[in-house]
């Protein structure tokens, strides 16, 4: 990724991270993911942890591909998600960065 990628990323992650810094740790997330149902919290430990782990330090979870990848964006979490965190367009805008940065 490089500096101007990484300048975009964090001007636009700004308003994410309003939503993302909403996260109260509930876990109700993690018990409607898919990926956590289906390959349990060893292999993806849920969208809280992307809300987390974005809000810690956004530069280097850029570099998280295999956290972020694993998200499919479905929402599910959003839906159930009492402060509606919109962590799917949270996985998908990082994902867009990431891929473009790649080019």
């Amino acid at each position: 990724m490089t500096r101007n990628s990484l300048h975009e990323l964090n001007l636009k992650v700004e308003e994410e991270l309003v939503f993302a810094k909403r996260c109260i740790n509930c876990g109700l997330c993690i018990a409607v993911c898919p990926i956590v149902k289906t390959f349990g919290l060893m292999e993806f430990l849920g969208p809280r942890s992307i809300n987390v782990s974005f809000t810690r330090d956004k530069t280097k979870f850029a570099y998280k591909n295999d956290v972020v990848f694993k998200c499919l964006a479905c929402n599910a979490c959003y839906e159930i998600c009492p402060k509606k965190i919109p962590t799917g367009e949270i996985t998908i805008y990082i994902k867009s960065k990431i891929i473009g940065a790649q080019k």
